[in-house]
């Protein structure tokens, strides 16, 4: 049955991915808080989790733009300066670019946009299934098709929620190492004492119950990996990235086991 109902999604198994095929879309797994994000010299920027919705096509390079399938299902929460917060769709604001492979997506909107809705700051928030699509690019020899990009922006993302937007360990571990990469700007990644404000708050954010626990706990044991790196600007980051890119890639190949997606 499943092999029927994905027929059209996984056409593109007989094409040969060359250099200048278009890379594989993307999921974002669903916010269990919004993401701060972060202003500086003009630009506020956010980095999402990510995983890879069609395996067989190749991932892609730092800074592939991508977009929304549907824009709707993403959020900005907009605080003025009286303090009052504001919701609108975000999805046409925002501009999304890959920034690891397929394990992170980096979200930005100019503060100019921002003071124009009125906003000192905002944060963004992934609603249900959302899936991104890459920019079409003059010369791609195997472009997404309409037909493909909806077969697997509502077939296969919505096989992918049980993994990626539930609190399974993996998934949980993941949203709380990516919430220490979104705090980390606002302190000194070299202070120790704001490495352990930052895993405090992270972990804080991920809820408490026996549902989270298992994925906090693998959280926990990266960070006492994470403790013991120098204290110098990048190296606390870097290891906060392989550990995210660890667990969200474990939800990634479940994923693919489960489904089978794209082969």
């Amino acid at each position: 049955m499943r092999t029927i109902r994905l027929a059209g999604a996984l056409l593109a198994v007989t094409i040969p991915f060359g250099a200048q095929a278009a890379p594989q879309m993307l999921g974002l797994p669903q916010s269990a808080n919004a993401t701060p994000l972060f202003c500086s010299a003009g630009e506020c920027t956010a980095e999402l989790s990510a995983f890879c919705l069609q395996q067989d096509r190749k991932a892609p390079l730092a800074g592939t733009i991508y977009t929304p399938v549907d824009a709707r299902r993403i959020v900005l929460h907009l605080t003025r300066a009286d303090g009052s917060v504001t919701t609108r769709p975000a999805g046409k604001l925002l501009r999304f670019s890959s920034a690891r492979g397929h394990f992170a997506v980096r979200v930005s909107v100019s503060r100019e946009t921002l003071t124009k809705l009125g906003a000192v700051s905002a944060k963004i928030e992934i609603g249900t299934q959302v899936s991104l699509v890459p920019r079409p690019e003059a010369g791609d020899k195997s472009p997404l098709k309409a037909a493909e990009i909806r077969s697997v922006a509502e077939e296969l993302r919505a096989d992918a929620a049980p993994l990626a937007d539930t609190n399974r360990p993996d998934a949980v571990a993941a949203r709380v190492i990516n919430r220490a990469i979104n705090l980390l700007p606002y302190g000194k990644g070299t202070d120790p004492r704001w490495r352990r404000s930052v895993w405090k708050k992270a972990i804080g954010a991920a809820g408490s119950g026996s549902s989270t626990q298992p994925g906090i706990e693998r959280a926990r044991a990266w960070q006492h990996i994470c403790k013991g790196y120098a204290l110098k600007p990048g190296a606390f980051r870097g290891c906060l990235e392989r550990g995210h890119d660890r667990y969200i890639g474990q939800v990634n190949r479940d994923y693919w086991m489960i489904t089978g997606a794209g082969s």
